[in-house]
């Protein structure tokens, strides 16, 4: 549909011009005609020079009519190749995102427990980077990695992710690692700049004392230190084999308790007026749905 509007609007853009031009000659002509006319008792001098600038300026005004044609024709080819493009970005930006949840989808069906942990981290990250001022480009770029934050469980057995009772302490450690393996995963994943930060640092503690790495404060990446506190606020609030789902005031005061040793005390705020407006019970209700 888009293409044939553009299409149309490249030809009535030539047929304006045509009809421009045509109205220039046939106002050569008439002008030519009555100038021969009125001056027939004039000097011959003069009858000549009147036909030279007559038939000069008019004869500027087609080339003008002409180039202006030409003007307006490479414009619209110009519009509808950018138009073109802008089409086919937009389509490979959905192709990608489709892929991703995708992927999300996939991994949060290896447990049932985390049905919809995915987009809802997804969704938080992206509104905390939203209220943080962040570019557009970088709201999408957080979203899509908080999507895939969780990839790395894939190289999780499901005999321990799904295991009813309590882990044991060699289990609990190979859980530790698919943050590693997530990060591994992502490594070759070029076409989002960084993305492969949300599954390897979302871990991480603000006081050093998280997995894989060790990391703490500002060393850890910006991006995947707001993921963390996306992600460990709906693990609270979601019911999982070994929890009951905790309510918002609980988890509220579980970021602010944490804020500054597992959490990045310049962001908890964000996450609690998130609650507190409304918003998480937004993203709550759509993923019901």
């Amino acid at each position: 549909m888009s293409g044939k509007w553009e299409n149309t609007g490249i030809l009535r853009i030539c047929t304006r011009a045509l009809r421009l031009c045509f109205l220039c000659l046939l106002a050569w002509v008439t002008v030519c005609t009555a100038g021969q006319a009125e001056t027939s008792d004039a000097d011959q001098w003069i009858k000549t020079e009147i036909c030279f600038w007559q038939t000069n300026r008019f004869r500027m005004l087609i080339a003008l009519a002409i180039l202006l044609a030409l003007i307006l024709i490479f414009a619209a080819a110009y519009r509808y190749r950018v138009n073109s493009l802008k089409k086919r970005q937009a389509e490979y930006r959905l192709i990608i995102e489709q892929s991703l949840h995708t992927f999300a989808n996939a991994i949060d069906a290896k447990d049932k427990d985390t049905n919809g942990h995915s987009v809802r981290v997804s969704k938080y990250s992206r509104e905390i980077a939203r209220r943080m001022d962040f570019s557009e480009e970088d709201q999408e770029e957080i979203s899509y990695m908080a999507l895939l934050h969780d990839i790395g469980k894939i190289g999780i057995p499901d005999s321990i992710l799904k295991k009813s009772g309590k882990l044991t302490p060699e289990e609990w450690e190979t859980v530790k690692t698919h943050p590693r393996i997530g990060g591994e995963i992502l490594s070759e994943f070029t076409v989002i700049p960084d993305i492969a930060d949300g599954a390897k640092y979302h871990h991480e503690r603000y006081d050093g004392k998280g997995y894989c790495e060790g990391l703490k404060g500002e060393e850890i990446p910006l991006k995947a230190r707001i993921i963390a506190i996306a992600d460990s606020f709906d693990a609270m609030c979601s019911t999982r084999r070994y929890q009951v789902g905790n309510t918002l005031e609980y988890a509220r005061e579980e970021l602010l308790r944490c804020s500054g040793e597992q959490f990045d005390p310049n962001i908890v705020g964000y996450m609690v007026d998130m609650i507190d407006d409304g918003f998480v019970d937004l993203v709550k209700q759509e993923n019901e749905r």
